[in-house]
């Protein structure tokens, strides 16, 4: 729409030059012609920062795109303009090099759409178990000598590592090894044109199994666990454990 926002583009976390990033173009409302590309993904998932591939071009570099590839078929383009909408249709063809058939990329389309879904809820996940997490090391270095306490913490950060992969990295940060899967099946079932392996349709049906229940389960923890040990650190007069990182 013209009046969507631009990106929030955060340059602390930015890999490559502000200058490589394509600025932003908006639909224009004024009278006249205009041309609109569509890049043929559906809409970037809302309230993720972007990031940026490092093949980039000075001025041009586009965000990794976070929707699916939209699939081939039938659609309609809608117009509207004061409340008054005028429609055309369009086809979307499968590229003639691409020998999948039209079946195999609405799977892709399908699997990739269900993950694409689901990621908000575990994006959201993700960025309070980094927070919780970064403020747990913290709030054991400033508990002293209250053993009571540090046991607490330590059994709390037991549970935090249920979310992490089974087999970490020695010495390398948690990580929500749930969403780090749906992430890199996203990036398996786009970044080609060809039927989803049988090993990552399963993989997917699992991480689809799977979310509700952590998603329970992270829940839960906040509310119960996290909220006690919050408690105990007020009243030790350490600082709470927040679930957004403190700016």
């Amino acid at each position: 729409a013209s009046n969507d926002p631009p990106p929030h583009i955060d340059e602390t976390k930015l890999k490559i030059p502000t200058y490589w990033i394509h600025p932003p173009q908006p639909l224009s409302t004024s009278r006249g012609l205009h041309r609109f590309l569509w890049d043929m993904h559906c809409a970037p998932v809302a309230g993720i920062d972007p990031e940026f591939p490092m093949s980039a071009i000075a001025h041009k570099t586009a965000p990794e795109p976070t929707g699916p590839w939209a699939a081939p078929g039938n659609y309609s383009v809608v117009l509207t303009v004061n409340g008054k909408s005028t429609t055309q249709p369009l086809t979307l063809k499968i590229d003639p090099r691409i020998k999948a058939t039209e079946a195999e990329l609405m799977e892709q389309f399908t699997l990739s759409k269900q993950l694409y879904d689901i990621r908000p809820q575990l994006e959201k996940i993700g960025d309070e178990f980094d927070a919780v997490n970064k403020q747990l090391g913290k709030a054991k270095e400033q508990v002293g000598n209250n053993a009571a306490l540090a046991q607490q913490l330590d059994s709390f950060g037991k549970e935090l590592a249920k979310f992490a992969p089974a087999n970490p990295r020695p010495f390398a940060p948690l990580t929500f090894d749930l969403l780090a899967k749906l992430q890199d099946l996203f990036s398996q079932l786009q970044e080609v044109d060809a039927a989803p392996r049988p090993a990552v349709k399963a993989a997917v049906a699992d991480v689809l199994r799977d979310a509700p229940a952590v998603t329970d389960y992270w829940q839960k923890l906040k509310h119960d666990q996290l909220a006690a040990i919050n408690q105990q650190l007020q009243a030790s007069g350490v600082p709470q454990i927040q679930i957004t990182a403190p700016q």
